[in-house]
């Protein structure tokens, strides 16, 4: 049974709590230079309106990782190294070949787009979404070693079980796991590959 999938657009009852995944977050962002895209309007439409409704609104460092990789390389370097050439007259398509190759023109570009990166945490920051993971605690078990627990479930445990029942993304398992083991059922994404899930709720751009 696929997950319980409202839009946007439809929610009527929110709950007190909801988790962020990446998507939405970038969606977020994207709306402060393209306001007329409806993708992005409906976006920080229903962010006010869990404003309105006092809802609890929590990510992990996962997110922010995502985010910030997509930014400074996915959108950033990897645009940048298009303009330049590999040794045998290519353009590039690994990062990493354009590190080694032109590594003056890469932090040129890694440079530049860092701005981009400390854009996005400042205005992460501004959303009043709470950074959070589920909290752990450490039990000796000799006088040299100890086993970390979660107190809510072990959350690489959920997530590999996760991919193992819906082939999964394994970053978008991650993602479902630490919410589920901050207790939290519903997740606000733009991504509908999620929506197989049946252990969550889904709000989502339709």
């Amino acid at each position: 049974m696929p997950a319980h999938v409202e839009w946007f657009d439809k929610v009527i009852n929110f709950p007190p709590r909801a988790y962020i995944d990446t998507s939405y977050l970038l969606y977020l962002k994207s709306y402060l230079t393209h306001r007329t895209d409806i993708r992005y309007q409906s976006c920080k439409n229903f962010y006010d309106k869990m404003i309105a409704h006092n809802v609890s609104m929590y990510t992990s460092v996962l997110s922010l990782e995502e985010a910030i990789y997509i930014i400074l390389y996915k959108y950033g370097v990897s645009r940048d190294m298009k303009n330049f050439q590999d040794r045998n007259g290519n353009a590039f398509s690994k990062i990493s070949d354009f590190r080694k190759e032109r590594r003056r023109e890469f932090i040129q570009s890694y440079k530049k787009n860092l701005a981009g990166v400390i854009d996005f945490i400042q205005f992460f920051f501004n959303l009043g979404i709470r950074l959070a993971f589920p909290k752990s605690y450490i039990i000796p078990t000799s006088s040299r070693k100890f086993t970390v627990k979660d107190k809510s479930g072990s959350v690489a445990n959920y997530a590999f079980g996760l991919i193992k029942k819906y082939e999964l993304d394994p970053m978008d398992a991650f993602h479902v796991a630490i919410a589920k083991c901050l207790g939290i059922d519903h997740i606000v994404s733009t991504d509908k590959g999620l929506k197989v899930i049946n252990e969550i709720k889904l709000f989502c751009y339709n």
